[in-house]
């Protein structure tokens, strides 16, 4: 069984309450085995199974068909991490059903939304052109809170993943901006 040792390590940190961190401890486990003889062969295995995960999630149509597939019930969700310069401003349980996030107060920065396992969805940079109102919008004034009719929300940037199931929008504020995450439910998961 010394060809597949590395499976129940996998299972066993996929099952654990701090997934995310048994993972990265049961890889750096499968990797320092890897090193000995008699695991040789079966490290060869868990590179080639690595390498086919990779590709296989790398072809985005292939990786939400199995998104889809991974349907149990009752359904756990999938749990999309937010963070900003590395460090996690929300985590996001997604159920398949249409919801938004709101992240406020978000400063200028290099922006990551990803899946909890590590799989990067989106990532790029949000600006003070793209976060502060004065400078996304210049000469225009801010819609004041105590109006009588609801403002609308003006976006400086919206970003459209998975042909549209996922949106990032950027509300411009007096300080700091807002970011809405929007899922739609209906294709992605």
């Amino acid at each position: 069984m010394k060809n597949l040792y590395f499976i129940s390590k996998i299972i066993n940190a996929i099952e654990s309450q701090d997934s995310y961190h048994q993972l990265s401890k049961a890889f750096e486990e499968i990797l320092s085995l890897g090193c000995q003889e008699q695991y040789r062969e079966g490290f060869e295995q868990f590179v080639r199974f690595m390498g086919a995960v990779y590709d296989l999630m790398f072809d985005e149509d292939q990786y939400l068909d199995l998104i889809r597939s991974a349907d149990p019930s009752p359904d756990p969700g999938i749990e999309i991490v937010f963070e900003r310069n590395g460090v996690c401003l929300a985590t996001i349980i997604y159920r398949h059903r249409r919801i938004v996030r709101t992240i406020t107060n978000v400063a200028p920065g290099h922006f990551t939304l990803k899946l909890a396992i590590g799989r990067v969805i989106w990532n790029g940079e949000f600006k003070k052109e793209d976060l502060i109102w004065s400078v996304a919008f210049p000469g225009e004034g801010l819609r004041l809170a105590a109006e009588t009719e609801q403002p609308e929300t003006k976006a400086s940037c919206i970003i459209r993943l998975f042909n549209g199931e996922v949106i990032l929008r950027v509300i411009p504020g007096i300080e700091h901006g807002n970011i809405d995450i929007l899922f739609k439910g209906e294709k992605i998961g």
